[in-house]
């Protein structure tokens, strides 16, 4: 079940959306009640773990519609994990009170037996979280890199293996979630973990499937603040705002560059200069609106019931600079790689060479991460290498807040540069095989070639972008009955696009600071039963791949 589907906008949310709200009532009253008649009852603690077993309960309808494999994968996942948790914290309580109890004993109270007993302690905590988080690698590249290591093995043996394996949706992130808090336990920032927690901060069904990636503690402020959950018609329709905007962002533009983006990468070898140009921007927009449109539904449905989740996209096309990109796009991948990758790597503490292998690992490992292909580890290099660049000529401080380039670069400029490198990066994101990536590159640089012809847009690409409802407005013009008529309705959604992208404040910040009237509410109306009619064509999120 999709966030943009019948089944979901109909049936699935408004039962969520009510059940949280019917739950939280009807258990505030009944511990009201009962403290009125002498009984205890702790009101916040009974009403957010009532909340949160009916969100684990929804949340694992909502992904068991993706088949029984898919489900299965979780459930192993969940149940190694917890057993390894439990674990942890069972180990790191004992060696504490174990510590405390030989501080106050006397005949015990010897340095080296306290140091022996914190090192031993510490080895097996440290091997626990060892082999858990091997378990969860383990598992990630068995479902999701074996067909990838397959082909590797073929290309440099001469064999022919082949791996067919289902990739369970929504696998690289629910993992992350559960690396994150493996990690977080043994570290001592999480202490105490019951199952219901457990369960509510991987399964929750706003953020499973493409994220953001919250940590523990972030997602249980949240889940703390329904204790107390009452009906607040301005946030509520600011929320359905964020939600309309996104779903908006997914179905009618990123769905629509879709059709023209795969039509590009389909005939790569008979695209025209400005056609392959069109492709790769049009993928740039696409992957932005597809991916920032799930997070602003999710978003969205969290804040109708009174909870939220972190911006993951701040208008990442405006950035100055790649420096400043990472940290507008998949802000919680950034974070989680920064936390617990670059710093145990050593950060930026053991000199300028150790940080530039820091970074270019980190950036590998992000392409690694979303997907099995060499297409993938390429894009991580271009933009570890880019990243690397901009911090060895600008300096840390600089490169953060922009100074130097600020200094020596006008904004506007310096954006469209570093859109001109994410797009290029993107070309090798989506394509299928380097060549293809190669070969849409090359296809782009063809202008003198083709001369007068390079500017020529083909029939096929211009067809990809006849959106029925735009074309039935454009009828009753005089545009229809143009040669260019056609041309109308692709430049008015590439242009829409690069406006949203490169000069509207994003949704989250409409929702955020605009109040929904009347107008609003009319538009909101028409964006939201456009967006329910092309329902019809839908098509998968990007990031469900990964």
């Amino acid at each position: 079940m999709l966030f943009n589907s019948y089944a979901f906008v109909f049936a699935f949310l408004p039962l969520f959306v009510g059940g949280v709200y019917t739950v939280s009532y009807l258990t505030q009253s009944y511990c009201s009640q009962n403290k009125a008649d002498g009984l205890t009852c702790e009101k916040p603690a009974c009403v957010q773990s009532a909340v949160e077993l009916y969100c684990v309960i929804m949340s694992f309808i909502f992904f068991a519609f993706f088949g029984i494999k898919v489900f299965g994968v979780l459930i192993l996942s969940l149940v190694w994990n917890y057993l390894f948790i439990r674990l942890l914290i069972t180990n790191k309580k004992k060696s504490q009170d174990s510590y405390n109890e030989s501080g106050i004993n006397t005949a015990y109270n010897n340095n080296k037996i306290l140091e022996s007993q914190k090192k031993t302690s510490g080895t097996l905590v440290k091997a626990l979280l060892i082999i858990a988080i091997c378990g969860n690698i383990v598992l990630l590249l068995f479902f999701k890199y074996a067909a990838f290591f397959a082909e590797f093995i073929n290309y440099i043996s001469g064999s022919n293996l082949t791996a067919s394996i289902l990739l369970p949706i929504a696998i690289s992130f629910y993992t992350f979630s559960q690396i994150s808090l493996l990690v977080d336990v043994f570290t001592g920032e999480v202490m105490e973990l019951s199952a219901l927690e457990y369960l509510s901060y991987i399964t929750f069904f706003p953020k499973i499937l493409q994220g953001p990636i919250v940590r523990y503690t972030d997602m249980k402020k949240e889940f703390t603040k329904i204790h107390d959950l009452k009906w607040n018609t301005d946030i509520f329709m600011q929320a359905v705002m964020l939600f309309v905007l996104g779903m908006t962002k997914k179905v009618i533009i990123a769905d629509t560059l879709a059709i023209a983006v795969d039509y590009g990468y389909g005939n790569i070898h008979t695209l025209t200069p400005m056609d392959a140009l069109l492709t790769a921007i049009c993928y740039s927009f696409q992957i932005y609106f597809d991916f920032s449109g799930y997070c602003d539904m999710g978003r969205g449905i969290c804040q109708m019931v009174g909870m939220d989740l972190p911006v993951n996209f701040e208008s990442p096309y405006k950035a100055r600079n790649i420096d400043d990109f990472w940290k507008r796009w998949h802000m919680s991948l950034t974070t989680f790689f920064t936390k617990y990758v670059y710093i145990p790597l050593g950060g930026n503490r053991k000199g300028n060479i150790r940080t530039y292998i820091n970074f270019m690992i980190v950036f590998i490992l992000s392409g690694f991460w979303h997907g099995a292909g060499f297409t993938f580890i390429v894009w991580g290099i271009m933009h570890g290498l880019l990243y690397v660049i901009t911090r060895a000529t600008t300096g840390k401080k600089a490169a953060i807040e922009n100074t130097r380039t600020q200094k020596f670069i006008p904004y506007p400029i310096a954006m469209i540069f570093t859109f001109i490198f994410v797009t290029i990066a993107w070309v090798f994101f989506r394509a299928e095989t380097l060549q293809d990536a190669i070969s849409l590159v090359y296809a782009m640089t063809r202008f003198k070639e083709y001369g007068a012809a390079a500017l020529m847009i083909s029939n096929g690409f211009i067809k990809c972008f006849q959106i029925d409802e735009l074309w039935y407005i454009f009828k009753i013009t005089p545009i229809a009955h143009m040669t260019w008529g056609p041309k109308v309705c692709m430049w008015f959604i590439i242009l829409i696009s690069a406006g949203l992208a490169f000069i509207s404040p994003n949704a989250a910040k409409l929702a955020d600071k605009h109040k929904v009237n009347v107008p609003g509410a009319i538009i909101l109306a028409v964006l939201m039963v456009w967006s329910i009619i092309k329902f019809a064509n839908v098509s998968t999120y990007i990031y469900l791949g990964f």
